[in-house]
């Protein structure tokens, strides 16, 4: 399968009988927990910014993303929003603009990859419990979306990626 079969380009490496999930998060964490714990079943490919997640979902054809919020260690040329954030909101410190892009960064990767039509599940590793109006929202807006706590154990993942996955 893959290039020459008919199949977009890309798709080769991507079906297989493992779950395929696009993991976007800054660091490795994520993906090096689940290789660990979660291997059996799934095979794991990490985006490091939303620029690379883009490439990626272009590549190949996941059924679901798993998203970090928070993308503290992308470097600023990286990270997506700069053209949208309104530098008067921060008073014109351009610091406190990076520091926003950074905390919310997983929304403007969700708000790009739907833009790019991309349309699959995005479970975000990120606690909503306590803001339902935000989460309420963001789903209206750009689900289907989940979400699971960062301190969720690879069971609740697995359980949670089969739910969106079958």
């Amino acid at each position: 399968m893959g290039e020459g079969h008919g199949y977009p380009p890309g798709w080769g490496r991507c079906l297989m009988e493992q779950m395929s999930i696009l993991i976007v998060e800054d660091g490795t964490e994520y993906i090096d927990r689940a290789r660990r714990w979660m291997g059996e079943g799934f095979e794991f490919t990490r985006a490091g910014s939303g620029p690379a997640a883009l490439e990626a979902l272009g590549d190949c054809s996941y059924p679901l993303v798993w998203m970090d919020m928070d993308f503290r260690r992308c470097p600023e040329n990286q990270l997506l929003g700069w053209e949208r954030a309104d530098l008067d909101r921060f008073s014109g410190d351009r610091d406190r603009m990076r520091q926003h892009l950074w905390e919310h960064q997983g929304v403007y990767i969700l708000e790009a990859i739907r833009a790019a039509d991309w349309n699959g599940p995005v479970v975000f590793s990120h606690d909503f419990s306590d803001a339902p109006k935000r989460w309420t929202h963001l789903c209206q807006r750009y689900g289907p979306l989940d979400w699971l706590p960062e301190a969720a154990n690879p069971a609740e993942i697995r359980q949670r990626f089969h739910q969106w996955v079958r």
